[in-house]
């Protein structure tokens, strides 16, 4: 919670700045992974943290298990 407004805001015009293509955001109390892909300057994403997503700079050809993720959020709480 404590750096939400820099990872939305401060880091997401940083990244897109120096060029980086794809910016994943993973909220692990809402439980959601925004997705920004910004080489496609498209909307960003909102996944739940289930199942498979796409790397979109691998053109989908490479995947995240967000079960895997959620998992590992758990194991760490606060």
């Amino acid at each position: 919670k404590a750096t939400r407004r820099k990872d939305c805001y401060k880091k997401l015009e940083k990244y897109i700045n120096a060029g980086v293509k794809e910016y994943w955001i993973i909220d692990p109390d809402e439980k959601k992974l925004l997705v920004y892909q910004i080489e496609e300057d498209k909307f960003p994403v909102l996944y739940g943290l289930t199942g498979k997503v796409p790397i979109g700079i691998y053109q989908g050809k490479l995947m995240i298990d967000l079960d895997l993720v959620a998992a590992g959020i758990q194991e760490y709480p606060e």
